[in-house]
């Protein structure tokens, strides 16, 4: 067993989901201390081996919708231990009041134009230059790209099984500009729960979504609905 040791002065960051999955077999993030668990995980830089105490500057949490990988910088270099798979959560795994907080999520200029050309083909998200003309007096990301990426962050981390279904947005607003370089995260507030009636293997959720920036300016809040579904055997 390898022993990984954070950095202090570059916390990893992890949130109590993720360290939940770490736990099941795979890996330990307590009191500073990384520990890999699972002796078939392969890192993916062959022919360079892990020295068995090595210094971790940043450790993160990626995902498909489905598996997990986690990143890791130890020593200046990047490694990955891939292939585990997300734990995925019910609506009787909910309670009123739980709050998620997702991994982060960096916004590049690239990303910000190619979405604008696609979808929101305005001139304070299509190029630097015509943006400086603006109110905004800088390129920024339409607020459907927020919307969007809030969605990734969100899917990420709840990762209902078989997926939530979305009933409706009762409130969508975007307070503060994103802008390239900004780096997103998104808390999620259990706000009720009540069973379907018409789909008794379904439950319904309405929930609070807080999207932030890296200086803490809340940049999105989304009031909404969604249908999830419940275990097998609550159901029967």
């Amino acid at each position: 067993m390898r022993i990984y040791r954070q950095s202090r002065d570059h916390p990893a960051g992890l949130t109590g989901d993720e360290k939940a999955i770490l736990l099941h077999g795979f890996c330990e993030m307590l009191s500073g201390i990384c520990v890999a668990l699972h002796p078939r995980a392969k890192w993916d830089r062959p022919g360079s081996p892990i020295p068995a105490t090595v210094s971790l500057t940043h450790c993160s949490i990626l995902s498909n919708g489905s598996r997990m990988w986690l990143h890791v910088f130890m020593d200046g270099r990047e490694h990955s231990l891939h292939g585990f798979k997300m734990k995925e959560h019910y609506f009787d795994d909910l309670k009123v009041g739980d709050r998620f907080r997702s991994d982060s999520l960096e916004v590049t200029e690239k990303q910000v134009i190619e979405f604008a050309h696609k979808f929101d083909p305005q001139m304070f998200h299509l190029t630097r230059k015509s943006a400086e003309r603006t109110i905004f007096k800088g390129l920024i990301a339409s607020g459907w790209h927020t919307a969007a990426m809030t969605m990734r962050l969100f899917v990420q981390t709840l990762n209902f099984a078989e997926g939530a279904i979305g009933l409706g947005v009762d409130e969508l607003r975007w307070p503060n500009a994103v802008r390239p370089g900004d780096v997103l995260a998104v808390e999620t507030e259990i706000v009720a729960l009540r069973p379907s009636r018409s789909r008794p293997n379904y439950g319904i959720v309405r929930l609070r979504n807080v999207t932030t920036n890296q200086r803490g300016e809340i940049v999105q809040t989304m009031l909404a609905s969604a249908m999830v579904p419940r275990r097998a055997n609550i159901a029967e």
